[in-house]
């Protein structure tokens, strides 16, 4: 993250070039994990396209696994939806896995099982699955302190 210089800002504004900078921009880490373009949705782009040598219909593996699997709540879409052909070509262009935090943490354990069961002991596409795994601790890092402290 930075800051983009753009001449029609505030601060391109010349009665207010007194005004110092803010010298410091703070975002929480659940949206620097979780929000569109997170971390979490960067890497499972990036297994998903590492894999692709491999498994070539990596996408439509993934749709068949979560096909069956249904939401507690109604007028949800399944997690399936999350690997539909309109996600992949969204997913593609936006070079991030395109869904909703909610979605992403709902297949998250999905998919880390599946690169702790069958990517790495196998190999295949090994250095996206390292970084993935290294991410998913980070991750629950993060959250076993978010439950110690007592917030949700």
């Amino acid at each position: 993250m930075g800051i983009t210089l753009d001449d029609r800002s505030l601060v391109a504004c010349q009665a207010l070039r007194t005004v110092a900078p803010p010298s410091t921009y703070v975002r929480d880490p659940m949206h620097t994990m979780l929000a569109s373009g997170g971390t979490l949705q960067v890497e499972i782009f990036a297994l998903l396209k590492a894999v692709r040598d491999v498994i070539p219909d990596a996408w439509g593996t993934w749709r068949d696994r979560c096909s069956a699997w249904r939401t507690g709540r109604r007028g949800r879409k399944p997690p399936a939806f999350l690997f539909s052909v309109a996600r992949k070509k969204a997913t593609c262009k936006a070079s991030h896995f395109v869904g909703k935090a909610s979605g992403c943490l709902a297949v998250f354990p999905l998919i880390r099982h599946w690169v702790h069961t069958e990517l790495r002991p196998s190999g295949m596409a090994n250095a996206a699955a390292r970084s993935f795994e290294a991410m998913a601790k980070m991750l629950e890092l993060y959250m076993q302190g978010k439950r110690t402290c007592g917030r949700s």
